[in-house]
């Protein structure tokens, strides 16, 4: 099959060749910096899409996650199990594991040059962009650590000379409402300023049903120490005795509630200096009510104590098949009223799921000229702090809730000398210094509702008290990198590139956890200690690793229309802590080495271009996020773990053609293939006569996550000129394969029970593919003052899903997240 629709896609390039196509307009030349340094695309040998201002409007690309529609092989997960600000990037099977601060990212994010270390608030809005490149394969010799599968490099725009800008207002369905303003101020002739908001508001995609009061969680009064003494009520922002939400967000599903993003910047190149310095700061804040939940099963044979979840939700009154042959008819949890029949036992603590999330940052980058040599200094600091609420059994009743607080700070700087030698050599050398504190908490609360079951006795109004179990952890993490690259000119054609970095990286945690906590109604039990002092519940520990990157290519450049290259790069992606889990505490680095071939071409007079990748990986100690059940906290539990060896391999192919005047056609089509050469891992049997013994269990050939076999992505733009201005007609369509999620292997020496149970879960570990389509109308009047654009996504109503969290058999549930159903809307701009 795969075969078949490369071959139709290679035809409709040749076909292309056969088409009487006049000498009109040509394709423009995109510049990238992909290597650090102002190249052609079409002459560098990085696979690399690039997307201006103009192309990220067109295709609606408003926040990171959108651009997953734009470039091949690239997967971004919105939100999961957390905020729609939380972003989890992949790029040909190489993805983000974990949210917080102990485990780091297999995609770069850069964003004026400014390394974002943590996918928390890293959904940030898209407008006044000048352009995104998206580097596909490692790229650790220039950017560093932790772009295993390639790197996120956006540049925002820089004031100009001119003094202009614009406002733009926006509304659509489920009352969005967005306003948009830039300005630009040139302040004198050598100091210029910009500016930029905006502000976003939507209702949700429906209502949270079979919610009821909130209820008393003594422990929120809790002090914290390491967040300098505040408790768990202060953290989350939240009533210190009853309210499990946040002030002033509603009952509704996925609702954005007043996001606000500003950006500043200053530019001054003074006359009588080599120098340009460019200064900026940016905030923003993102509140929301979390994903939409659509549970897809239901395990009423996992057991909890002496007890099966069949028979704890049978006290309730609530009918799981009933529920789930609802979902399967898209009456949804949101919008059915499945209140229990016994309102002791009500989703009670989890009013509204909610989240918050706020950025700010300042970034310094001055470009001397020192002559012979170029000098580049990029200083910056940031901070981020995000609060989410997550119901992750889904259903009404409830059975387990997750609250986490991420703190976090970050200040890095990277100096970076560029040269010539004769005219053949290229180079450029740098340092890089990175430090990191971050602080996370965690609570998790299961079965609370039940707790007369199993302590019979205790009031109702208790019900919630007795089963809180939390950890904390603290981190500190510093890195320092040292890099050189050159590019050699053999001939006119031929040119060779060598780099090599390395990387030195300190990981300090202390990580504190109890089940239950102290202040309830049974005794706590530390789960985290130190030999010397077993009474307080934390440890502290410490690694260093150092590791190289590299890269190694030639590139060769046929005649002015077709460019070819082939390299060779190694890259790694640090190691780190766990502190929600006592079953895996430490994890090491994971280190890929690929092959890359490709080639480039500008065909039949500019009005063609073509662009083709085939890559080859091999990743060890590969890093993977575990859902499991915690034997020691009798609490579900999530952690990073090493996964041994996978191999990768696949095609990229990118296409724009200008077949008339006016017409523009994109499309992006790739393929992937990747999963694990070997996997083998000791694990805990918790079922049976053998539980608590350990078994071998070989996980080889299970699917890699966020990796799907296939995407496919086209669009067309016309532009039409009229009496009023001019017109641009835009329609798209993306495709995206099956994408598996978490995989798991039969455990040897459970009961037959569970290995039954675990059969069943396999069902829910992938969503199934799907395709949306969008399109925009947008009339510029002559002067290009006003502009005008209607716009939808989603067009078809196609009901499709994002993410999975499968607890089947670590929980009970497994549960889809779904996408945003058909909004539409317009807007209106004037520009000076």
């Amino acid at each position: 099959m795969q075969f078949k629709q490369t071959l139709a896609y290679t035809a409709l390039t040749l076909a292309i060749g056969g088409t009487a196509i006049p000498s009109l307009a040509q394709i423009e030349e995109i510049v990238v910096t992909a290597r650090k340094a102002e190249e052609s695309l079409q002459q560098t040998p990085v696979a690399v899409t690039a997307l201006n201002e103009d192309m990220l409007i067109k295709a609606q690309v408003t926040e990171i996650a959108d651009l997953r529609r734009s470039a091949p092989n690239l997967s971004i997960l919105p939100g999961g199990t957390g905020s729609s600000a939380l972003v989890f990037v992949a790029i040909r099977g190489a993805a983000q594991v974990s949210p917080g601060g102990a485990a780091d990212a297999a995609v770069g994010t850069y964003i004026d040059g400014v390394y974002y270390a943590r996918p928390t608030g890293g959904n940030l809005d898209m407008f006044d962009v000048q352009q995104v490149e998206v580097l596909r394969g490692p790229q650790g010799t220039l950017f560093g650590r932790n772009t295993t599968g390639g790197a996120l490099n956006i540049r925002t725009n820089d004031p100009t000379d001119e003094f202009e800008g614009y406002v733009k207002a926006d509304m659509g369905n489920f009352n969005s409402r967005k306003i948009e303003t830039v300005i630009n101020i040139p302040i004198t002739d050598e100091l210029a300023a910009r500016v930029s908001y905006r502000f976003n508001d939507r209702d949700g995609y429906g209502d949270y049903k079979g919610y009821t009061d909130n209820s008393n969680w003594s422990a929120w009064n809790t002090p914290i120490p390491a967040f300098g003494g505040l408790t768990q009520a202060n953290l989350f922002g939240v009533s210190a005795v009853n309210n499990f939400n946040f002030a002033g967000l509603n009952q509704e599903a996925a609702a954005i509630d007043e996001n606000m993003y500003g950006r500043a910047k200053l530019r001054w190149e003074p006359a009588d200096l080599n120098l340009i310095a460019t200064f900026g700061v940016d905030w923003s804040e993102m509140r929301d009510t979390g994903q939409r939940v659509d549970v897809r099963g239901i395990n009423e044979g996992f057991t909890a104590g002496p007890f099966t979840l069949g028979q704890l939700l049978s006290l309730s009154g609530f009918d799981a098949q009933s529920f789930i042959d609802r979902q399967k008819f898209h009456d949804s949890y949101w919008n059915v009223d499945n209140s229990s029949a016994n309102p002791v036992y009500n989703d009670r603590q989890m009013h509204t799921p909610s989240s918050s999330n706020k950025n700010t940052g300042a970034y310094l980058d001055l470009d001397i000229d020192l002559g012979e040599y170029q000098l580049k200094s990029i200083s910056s600091y940031r901070e981020n702090r995000s609060t989410g609420v997550v119901d992750l059994d889904g259903i009404p009743v409830n059975l387990l809730t997750f609250g986490s607080v991420w703190d976090q700070e970050q200040f890095s700087q990277e100096f970076q000398l560029s040269g010539t030698m004769g005219d053949n050599l290229e180079w450029i050398t740098g340092i890089y210094y990175f430090s990191e504190s971050s602080a996370e908490i965690s609570r998790s609360r299961a079965f609370g509702i039940f707790a007369d079951v199993f302590a019979p006795g205790v009031p109702p109004e208790l019900a919630n008290a007795p089963v809180n179990a939390g950890s904390d952890g603290v981190f500190d993490n510093t890195s320092m990198g040292a890099f050189a690259q050159a590019n050699y000119q053999f001939t006119d054609s031929l040119r060779g590139t060598l780099g090599i970095r390395y990387t030195w990286d300190e990981r300090d945690v202390l990580w504190r956890g109890s089940a239950p906590e102290p202040g309830q109604l049974v005794p706590a039990n530390c789960i985290v200690s130190a030999p010397d002092n077993p009474g307080v519940c934390a440890q502290t520990d410490s690694a260093t690793f150092d590791y190289p990157a590299w890269t190694l290519g030639l590139d060769y450049q046929v005649n002015d229309d077709l460019f070819l290259y082939a390299k060779t790069s190694g890259a790694s992606m640090s190691g780190g802590w766990n502190v929600r889990s006592t079953v895996a505490p430490a994890f090491d680095p994971e280190d890929v080495i690929d092959i890359e071939l490709g080639f480039k071409s500008d065909l039949f007079e500019d009005r063609v271009r073509f662009n083709t990748a085939l890559f080859y990986s091999e990743q060890t100690d590969q890093q993977r996020f575990i859902n499991e059940w915690d034997t020691v906290t009798n609490s579900t539990t999530q952690y990073v773990r090493n996964a041994g060896e996978s191999t990768g391999y696949g095609a990229e192919f990118e296409l724009t053609w200008l077949p008339w005047d006016g017409m523009e056609i994109n499309s992006t089509l790739a393929f992937l293939k990747t999963e694990y050469d070997k996997y083998e891992v000791l694990e805990g049997i918790t079922t049976g006569p053998n539980a608590g013994q350990t078994v071998l269990v070989d996980h080889s050939g299970e699917n890699a996550p966020q990796a799907p076999e296939m995407t496919f992505g086209i669009g067309a733009t016309q532009n039409v000129q009229t009496a009023l201005g001019s017109l641009d007609l835009h329609v798209d369509y993306y495709y995206v394969d099956d994408t598996w999620f978490q995989d798991n292997t039969v455990r040897p020496g459970e009961s037959a029970g569970y290995q039954a149970q675990q059969i069943e879960e396999m069902e829910f570990n992938a969503i199934p593919g799907y395709g949306l389509v969008n399109a925009m109308a947008t009339l510029t009047t002559v002067d290009e003052r006003w502009e005008v654009s209607l716009w939808g996504k989603n067009l078809a109503d196609k009901e499709y899903h994002t993410g999975v969290a499968n607890f089947y058999t670590a929980f009970g549930t497994a549960n889809w997240y779904l996408g945003a159903p058909r909004t539409f809307g317009a807007s209106l701009k004037y520009a000076w």
